[in-house]
């Protein structure tokens, strides 16, 4: 925990404030992501799920247009609820303001986003459709580099209410969003429905090694040793080290190195303001080792419960093995000792065979006119007759 702040004796105070300048703005909008193209696609499609949110649209699927030949514009149309004129001036343009800021249900609430694109370009298209109302805005960096937003365009509107953010991109970058699309949206329980490439196509999800209430756990030893910690349906890579003494002597400490997926509520883990990473406070650090603690519990339950589906001890020895190979290698990563089948300890890799058993594997097989005896390995062990 943080220490105590003492300001006893303390004459006067005064508050640290934040200069409106160019630089500050260049900071919390270009400079802020180190993946700007990325971002902006996630950011602006996070806006674009929770304006749905908040209308009662949820299970409803966002637009997306990619850039192409025909029309070089990324776009991004939400049918929530659009902004007011009021909105747009008071909200939209002012950095840290957010109609989200209170609610546990919206991704976003630092009112940061909705300047991502400013990453990408010097100027970009926002257009809300609000009261039957369409008004057209155009968000640029004037000559000072200060983000700036300008009216153009106002007229009545018969079309479903909702903002639309329009980025023109240069012919250099249109092959990266097709892969950026999949990557920053591919835990969006809800995919938005893309137009501007025809041969787009979402990953398909794979299949897990074991899975429970709020976690999936990938093969690890071909997926990469990684967790991954998804809120808000944004991924967040896990960083153990970044966790610093909490973690000393934790003994599930394990589970960091395994290719986790892990689902977490809204507000149980603090992230950076660039979305792109966790941020590891006491709260998140805290929820975090709380949930791993649970996680290896059910992780030991899965196991038992694959183990016990199996119809003989040989199998089960088999599916065990597996396991252990396919998440931790051959390491001594995880303790898998004390594994039964029936009452049948199949944790260890040394197994006894009766006689007749090991006379099964033995052959002779005519060879140049002689019988020569071998010992046959048969792709199936399951006819063999364990000891019980």
């Amino acid at each position: 925990t943080r220490d105590d702040v003492i300001i006893g004796g303390a004459v006067e105070q005064d508050s640290f404030t934040i200069k409106a300048s160019a630089k500050a703005f260049q900071i919390l909008s270009s400079n802020l992501y180190s993946n700007p193209l990325g971002s902006m696609i996630r950011e602006i499609s996070t806006n674009a799920y929770d304006a749905h949110v908040m209308s009662g649209k949820a299970d409803e699927p966002f637009e997306i247009k990619l850039p192409n030949k025909m029309d070089p514009t990324f776009r991004v149309r939400d049918y929530g609820p659009g902004l007011s004129p009021t909105e747009i001036k008071t909200i939209y343009t002012t950095f840290f303001e957010s109609t989200k800021t209170d609610s546990n249900d919206a991704v976003g609430c630092l009112g940061l986003g909705s300047k991502s694109p400013f990453g990408v370009t010097d100027s970009f298209t926002v257009t809300s459709y609000h009261a039957g109302v369409k008004t057209v805005y155009s968000a640029f960096l004037n000559d000072q580099r200060i983000p700036t937003i300008a009216k153009f365009h106002s007229e009545e509107s018969n079309e479903h209410s909702g903002i639309a953010i329009e980025v023109a991109i240069r012919e250099s970058d249109w092959m990266y969003f097709e892969d950026e699309v999949k990557h920053q949206l591919q835990y969006f329980k809800v995919k938005p429905k893309i137009s501007g490439n025809s041969n787009f196509q979402w990953k398909q999800e794979p299949e897990y090694l074991l899975s429970g209430p709020n976690w999936k756990l990938n093969d690890s030893l071909y997926h990469g040793l990684s967790c991954t910690i998804i809120q808000g349906q944004v991924a967040y890579p896990l960083e153990p080290r970044a966790m610093g003494s909490a973690i000393e002597g934790f003994k599930a400490n394990y589970l960091f190195k395994l290719d986790l997926i892990i689902e977490v509520p809204i507000g149980t883990v603090n992230v950076a303001p660039s979305r792109e990473a966790l941020s590891y406070d006491d709260h998140t650090v805290s929820n975090l080792l709380d949930i791993f603690l649970k996680i290896e519990t059910e992780i030991k339950e899965e196991i038992q419960k694959k183990i016990d589906s199996e119809e003989c001890s040989w199998n089960a020895r088999l599916t065990l093995d597996e396991i252990r190979r396919k998440i931790f290698g051959h390491s001594d990563l995880y303790d898998l000792n004390n594994i039964k089948w029936k009452g049948i300890d199949i944790s260890s890799t040394v197994i006894g065979l009766e006689q007749d058993a090991v006379d099964a594997l033995i052959s002779f097989n005519l060879v140049n006119g002689r019988f020569v005896r071998s010992n046959q390995r048969p792709v199936s062990y399951t006819h063999l007759t364990l000891p019980t």
